[in-house]
């Protein structure tokens, strides 16, 4: 049995939903990304679709259909989550990832997805202080 996220990842979670308006954009929480050929993927904090996005029934939800996700970095996450989950949302072609990590007190953005597999990156990423 995993714990869950404590209460400063759940707070920050939050702060960023609240920035995402519900009228424009269906925001979930912990969905199973389906990045290659229904073998599921990362579980970003939240993932937002377009209100006109018709997710089929079922755990994966395929990346094709995102158009953001966010991650917060855990303690035991700092690797995966800025490198290894990096890739595999590049490679989904997901267009945007937000990664804030409450330690440094840093987001990065990383937008416009190419390449493939695990090579696949990010060819724009923007830096800023967290708060």
């Amino acid at each position: 049995m995993t714990a869950g996220p404590d209460l400063v990842h759940n707070m920050i979670v939050e702060g960023v939903l609240d920035q995402i308006p519900r009228k424009r954009w269906a925001r979930l929480r912990a969905r199973d990304v389906d990045i290659i050929d229904g073998a599921g993927g990362p579980v970003p904090d939240p993932v937002v679709l377009g209100r006109d996005a018709t997710p089929e029934a079922g755990r994966l939800l395929p990346s094709e259909l995102i158009t953001r996700v966010a991650e917060v970095v855990s303690t035991t996450g700092v690797v995966r989550d800025h490198l290894v989950e990096r890739s595999i949302h590049a490679a989904g072609r997901v267009p945007a990832y937000l990664v804030t990590d409450p330690v440094t007190e840093h987001r990065v953005l990383l937008t416009m997805p190419v390449g493939e597999g695990d090579a696949a990156d990010h060819k724009a990423q923007l830096t800023t202080r967290h708060g």
